[in-house]
């Protein structure tokens, strides 16, 4: 399925099969190759249009994500953060629902202790946030990650650096 989701043709067609659901309960399965293999595959979904994300998100997709950035398998967080960063680079009601959904402390918590690849995951779902969300949102996300975390710039994409510096 993931590979059929990775083509921008058929992703409409899938997303329009209703198969959101199911992906998102699969998200939980204990085999780790389903899981993950759901995962990917909304991943690429959410990396489409505004609406499929919603599409996404409207099938209960915000607790399972939330499961899977404290999975102990480094992929499963990896994939999990992969969908967090496009959801971020959503619209600000999408943004919204994320902050809501208590994401942006697990973001600094991955941060701040994973593996760099981890780190660089969760700093770019937090710089999307950034990048796309409002003003109250931008201070929510400014507020919650401590200087010690912005000290290690490489971790930033180069839009999140230069919204960072200006904050200063």
């Amino acid at each position: 399925m993931s590979l059929i989701t990775s083509n921008k043709d058929s992703l409409n067609a899938v997303v329009l099969s209703g198969v959101c659901r199911r992906l998102v309960h699969l998200t939980m399965d204990d085999n780790m190759s389903i899981k993950i293999a759901s995962l990917r595959t909304l991943g690429n979904i959410v990396s489409g249009a505004d609406q499929m994300t919603q599409v996404v998100l409207n099938v209960g997709a915000l607790p399972c994500l939330y499961s899977g950035l404290q999975h102990e398998s480094p992929t499963v967080r990896r994939e999990a953060s992969w969908i967090v960063s496009n959801i971020m680079a959503g619209n600000q009601h999408q943004i919204q629902r994320a902050i809501v959904a208590n994401f942006i402390p697990i973001l600094v918590n991955m941060m701040k202790n994973d593996e760099f690849e981890l780190k660089k995951e969760a700093a770019f779902a937090i710089c999307n946030a950034t990048l796309n969300g409002d003003q109250k949102q931008l201070m929510y996300d400014s507020h919650s990650i401590s200087e010690d975390i912005l000290l290690d710039l490489r971790l930033l994409p180069p839009h999140g650096i230069l919204f960072f510096q200006s904050l200063s």
